[in-house]
């Protein structure tokens, strides 16, 4: 295990990074106006010029019945909107009750992420003033491509699966690992982890952490996400740096 004190300067050259998320939760006043979400679309538009509407409502299941290829809302209703890069590696939405950031292009810096995240969530200022944060989380989806035959898990990988001495995984080609736990008062973490073996020379490994700070903030102070989003950032770099050994973290520097 990697010692605590010296994760914040660790660098990796190969970062394993697929998908990006920040989320921020929030109650908006009652009777909000979903259309208000829209003032500053032409701004957006510059960069995130892929637009859709969200929509909310109870699906005919009648169509499946009637064999229609999916089925409908009935009495649809306008929930949010996204936007998204021309690539489309870039993404945000925005919902009665959440906004979301997503980035599937390549990982550059937390600093080069974070300030997207921002910028996005800034062309909603107006309505910043009129909410209270239920809460913000951070996920990060790491893909690593080990290339060589494992023939122990242990060598890679700190949280795997673990047997009985006389019993023996080394016929398993894959499994799923998950749990869930917590970093402080209202904040938890799901941690998942999963590999397969593409052939006797790759294998594909996964590792999905999703930290969560569910502490309310009432009245809205930029400052304060950020602090709160920092600490969400280095609970899952730690969580990261604590799942892999010392061997494949060799590899991704």
């Amino acid at each position: 295990m990697i010692n605590n004190t010296n994760i914040e300067e660790l660098h990796l050259s190969k970062v394993p990074i697929i998908l990006a998320i920040a989320q921020i939760r929030f109650t908006l006043p009652e009777h909000f106006n979903v259309e208000s979400f829209l003032e500053r679309k032409s701004s957006i538009d510059y960069h995130y010029p892929e637009f859709k509407t969200n929509f909310i409502g109870q699906l005919k299941i009648q169509d499946l019945l009637e064999g229609k290829h999916s089925a409908s809302f009935q009495d649809p209703k306008k929930s949010g909107f996204l936007f998204e890069s021309k690539d489309k590696k870039k993404s945000f939405s925005i919902e009665l009750n959440k906004f979301t950031f997503n980035n599937t292009g390549k990982y550059v810096s937390w600093e080069s992420f974070f300030e997207d995240v921002l910028k996005s969530w800034r062309y909603f200022d107006k309505i910043q003033k009129s909410i209270f944060i239920n809460g913000v989380s951070l996920r990060f989806i790491n893909e690593i491509t080990i290339n060589e035959i494992i023939t122990d898990p242990l060598d890679y990988f700190n949280y795997t699966l673990f047997s009985k001495d006389n019993s023996n995984l080394n016929e398993i080609d894959s499994y799923f690992v998950s749990f869930t736990y917590n970093w402080g008062i209202n904040k938890i973490a799901n941690f998942s982890h999963n590999i397969k073996a593409i052939s006797t020379q790759e294998n594909k490994a996964i590792i999905d952490i999703d930290v969560l700070n569910n502490n309310i903030m009432e009245y809205y102070d930029e400052s304060d996400l950020i602090q709160r989003f920092n600490e969400l950032r280095m609970e899952l770099k730690t969580r990261f740096f604590n799942s892999i050994t010392t061997k494949l973290l060799n590899q991704l520097l």
